[in-house]
């Protein structure tokens, strides 16, 4: 019923060896979990990897989550997000994201126990891309828009066609995802991701806008 969705490019130095402590994570919990590889060179692009991940997953799933490949599996949160996008189309899994010390991170990886709450280094009271998404819903907005390259605003833009088509998802119990320690990543192309963000931003909350730009994206 539910794919775990996973967007990816390897660097070949850390944070493949986060994703392969991820992974098997995700492996072992109750979900079938999908990776959509972005391997053309050039900046990495997300929207392109979460796509291919959708066309990977089964036909006979109903419920599309979005997860990360730094950020530690929660099946609680996964379930009762699942749940929600049922009904009501989709829902956000967390409502923070939290990072924890590099010395932690080593930590978890290596099979130590840490105390996550003592471990965290930063903060922020949102989470705006970890999402389950109903199949249907997905593939109505045509999934994520492949015109954003590199790190930053693909998501936002997601979301804001998920709020606009479908507003006001239930609110969940409060929690936190936890990203696993890295170096940032390079945000190059953030100012073209913002300006191809503004006409996400101007449609908000007008479905009608909303529906002519997603049908003009391959215009």
């Amino acid at each position: 019923m539910t794919t775990i969705c996973i967007p990816w490019r390897t660097d070949h130095g850390w944070r493949e060896t986060l994703f392969d402590w991820v992974l098997p994570a995700w492996q072992s919990t109750p979900f079938t979990v999908v990776v959509g590889q972005d391997d053309e060179g050039g900046p990495f692009n997300i929207s392109r990897a979460l796509n291919r991940a959708r066309a990977q997953a089964p036909d006979t799933e109903t419920v599309l989550v979005v997860a990360s490949a730094d950020h530690i599996p929660h099946v609680p949160a996964t379930i009762e997000a699942v749940g929600a996008a049922l009904t009501h189309g989709w829902a956000p899994v967390f409502t923070a994201t939290a990072v924890i010390s590099r010395n932690a991170t080593r930590a978890l990886l290596a099979g130590d126990h840490i105390d996550v709450d003592q471990s965290i280094t930063a903060e922020v009271p949102f989470c705006t891309a970890l999402l389950a998404v109903r199949t249907d819903v997905w593939d109505e907005i045509g999934g994520w828009d492949e015109r954003f390259s590199g790190w930053g605003c693909e998501d936002t833009a997601f979301r804001c066609v998920l709020s606009t088509l479908y507003p006001n998802p239930p609110a969940l119990t409060p929690r936190r995802t936890i990203g696993l320690w890295h170096e940032a990543a390079p945000r190059d192309r953030f100012d073209a991701n913002a300006a191809l963000l503004g006409q996400y931003v101007a449609r908000e909350h007008d479905a009608d806008a909303m529906r002519a730009l997603i049908a003009g994206r391959g215009a």
